[in-house]
């Protein structure tokens, strides 16, 4: 990284807004980090272009990514992606390096126990585009990690054993979930043979999010955009949907948007990997609501939410 914060506002803003705008000074912003963690720099450009008499106001956003996040995100932008539009200088070393990406604002695609329809037909069909568009593309895609058994268990562990260990210390929430628990542990037991079947089935191989939830789905300009592809990889599309599309009616509209865009997997199949993946993701993403849960009790919902998915 021997450019400045400086010269990759400038590059962005010319490549990626007009090659004719100036900027004349910019400003950091404080910016809230998402769920991942990642540090993100908020920058407000005072700028001005030969077509517009007045100065203007716009931001950015700078992050530091992966070589992997900032290949991917290039990658579907110049596919015509719904991600947000990017620039960085180093696209070939794999290190942690600078990329300047547009800023989408901080509206997310609704919860999936309030979305509308309509909303969830505009998220699947962007999404599955992605992943028709690079659909069994193995040799394009063979610098992305791919999914296997210790991706699985190691998501299992970090997201959901370790916390419920600790969680099951407490008698409050041993009480209020007591029906639960033995349903969780034994479904908990099975789970890393049963995503086997998903994560060797390469009918369903494309780029993949792997982290997609909320938090990662934004709102801008009515349109939904996908964000922080941190933990891209190449394996099934079906780990992408039940955070999002957690009930059968929900990916429903997923598998209908597949179909338009030419792409039609067998409905029995397809159906019983996205039961295992629900109970996977139901379990992966236990972890941080029950660190919620211990100061917060308004999160029960979503735990008992959580919880089915784990066992259904």
């Amino acid at each position: 990284m021997i450019y400045s914060i400086e010269r990759l506002l400038r590059e962005t803003l010319t490549r990626e807004v007009s090659p004719t705008m100036i900027l004349h000074n910019f400003e950091e912003r404080m910016i809230r980090p998402g769920m991942s963690g990642a540090a993100l720099r908020k920058f407000e450009l005072f700028v001005s272009d030969a077509s517009i008499s007045e100065r203007l106001n716009l931001s950015l956003v700078v992050k530091e990514s992966s070589w992997i996040e900032r290949r991917v995100l290039d990658t579907l932008y110049k596919q015509k992606m719904n991600v947000p539009f990017n620039f960085t200088f180093n696209l070939t070393s794999d290190v942690s390096d600078f990329i300047c990406l547009q800023d989408l604002g901080s509206n997310h695609i609704p919860d999936p126990l309030s979305i509308s329809d309509d909303w969830l037909k505009k998220e699947a069909y962007e999404l599955a585009r992605i992943h028709a568009t690079n659909l069994h593309q193995d040799t394009q895609y063979a610098w992305l990690p791919r999914i296997d058994r210790r991706f699985i268990e190691t998501w299992l562990q970090v997201g959901w054993k370790g916390p419920w260990q600790e969680v099951l210390q407490n008698e409050e929430f041993v009480d209020v979930f007591h029906s639960y628990i033995s349903q969780i542990e034994q479904s908990a037991q099975h789970i890393v043979e049963d995503m086997n079947l998903v994560i060797r089935d390469s009918d369903f191989f494309s780029l993949i999010h792997t982290d997609l939830h909320g938090g990662n789905v934004l709102v801008h300009n009515d349109e939904v955009y996908f964000i922080d592809w941190a933990e891209a990889h190449y394996g099934s599309i079906i780990l992408d949907l039940p955070h999002n599309f957690c009930t059968r009616r929900h990916v429903q509209h997923y598998v209908e948007a597949l179909n338009d865009l030419g792409v039609r997997f067998p409905e029995t199949t397809f159906y019983k990997h996205y039961q295992i993946c629900r109970r996977y993701i139901g379990l992966r993403y236990m972890g941080w609501l029950l660190h919620i849960w211990k100061h917060d009790k308004g999160a029960t919902n979503w735990i008992i939410h959580q919880m089915n998915m784990a066992i259904e």
